[in-house]
């Protein structure tokens, strides 16, 4: 069954538009805000966004997430109920507010609403493309993406890490489970991992990680020390970041996890920059950040601050992600050093970090992971 999202702070418009598409069996879900309405498409599929043109949190927010949803998820289709939005290549059904619509024109939206996003088959679907839709406007499909890294990157042949630093979105939990399936125990490195997900989901998301890999792996925890081989996640509803503070007896540095409720960053709480910023601090050039799939453009002052460390940057490759945002981001702002799909990517780390580290190890047949650039 077909999934709506119905944007909108006004309860009168959600009401409005569930009521009116009820005849045709679809699943309606109600948003409130730009943050719901990101968790909403990370976890289901999402056929349409009917959106309130008028009633929004805060204007600017909910625009540059419709512009996300827009590039990330090509095939979600957004209707706006109102004035159009600028910057924005969507349908729009112009129409005053809700409550100064006569009976005639809530007749009308609704008629154009429903030949606009009933599902194809149905006698009330209708193709349509906005008129002020171009070629040139399309978001480009992921494999039509073209990648090719010419500036200077890292050698990753000598590349030794000490610490390995990991953000994914929308598609993360599928590519993660790709992306440890390389891993075998023991690692040499702490890995912390920053996955946008609500509490009690970052809970199940390490236990899985933890069985896929036979690594100690868990949430996060304020004073948590940093050691070796274990996976640290991000818990649900918390910024987590890495603190480095003298040893009681003075014989040098001691590492800690930090979690803190700081206002969202990146419009997410769990946020990946503050985790690569303040690993790349602490670890300098021995860091090594992984960029997986997801929407909009977390990480991407992470993925600068990692290299303006010296350290390395890899992200998923477009072809293979769920959504390529956050890993486009890091990409168009020349901050990666290599790219490749999450197995690729789990079995690089594995040569760098894990049993393995010591061995003569081949990427494979695929280009992606081998500098294309100059080295820095």
């Amino acid at each position: 069954m077909a999934i709506y999202l119905i944007a909108s702070e006004s309860v009168v418009f959600r009401s409005f538009v569930r009521d009116a598409l009820a005849h045709l069996s679809l699943t309606t879900v109600p948003t409130a805000s730009s943050r719901i309405l990101k968790e909403k498409l990370e976890q289901t599929t999402v056929h349409a966004i009917v959106a309130d043109g008028r009633h929004t949190e805060a204007y600017e927010e909910f625009r540059k997430t419709l512009r996300d949803v827009q590039r990330n998820f090509p095939h979600v289709r957004i209707v706006v109920i109102g004035p159009e939005m600028e910057g924005l290549h969507i349908d729009v059904i112009a129409a005053p507010p809700l409550e100064e619509m006569s009976p005639e024109q809530r007749k009308t939206v609704l008629q154009k609403l429903e030949s606009w996003i009933a599902p194809e088959g149905t006698p009330a679907a209708q193709k349509k493309t906005p008129q002020n839709r171009t070629a040139e406007t399309e978001p480009a499909k992921r494999d039509e993406f073209p990648m090719n890294v010419t500036w200077p990157v890292t050698d990753l042949s000598t590349f030794v890490p000490k610490a390995i630093v990991m953000g994914s979105s929308t598609g993360g939990p599928a590519a993660l489970e790709r992306f440890f399936s390389a891993f075998r125990a023991p690692l040499n490195v702490p890995i912390f991992l920053c996955q946008h997900m609500p509490p009690d989901f970052t809970k199940q998301l390490a236990n899985r990680i933890g069985q896929i890999t036979g690594l100690p792996t868990e949430e996060g925890r304020t004073g948590m020390p940093v050691v070796p081989g274990r996976i640290l996640v991000a818990p649900g509803d918390y910024h987590m970041t890495i603190r480095s503070a003298p040893k009681p007896d003075g014989s040098g540095e001691e590492l800690s996890v930090h979690l803190d409720q700081r206002p969202q960053i990146n419009s997410v709480r769990p946020a990946v920059d503050p985790l690569f910023e303040t690993a790349a601090a602490i670890y300098g050039r021995s860091l090594l950040a992984v960029v997986l799939t997801g929407m909009g453009e977390d990480g991407k002052n992470g993925a600068l601050a990692v290299r303006a460390a010296k350290g390395a940057v890899v992200i998923q490759d477009a072809a293979s992600c769920t959504v390529f945002g956050m890993p486009r981001a890091v990409y168009e702002a020349q901050a990666c050093d290599a790219y490749g799909t999450p197995e690729e990517l789990g079995m690089l780390c594995m040569r760098l970090v894990g049993p393995l580290a010591s061995r003569s190890f081949e990427l494979g047949h695929r280009s992606s992971l081998t500098p294309k650039g100059p080295t820095k």
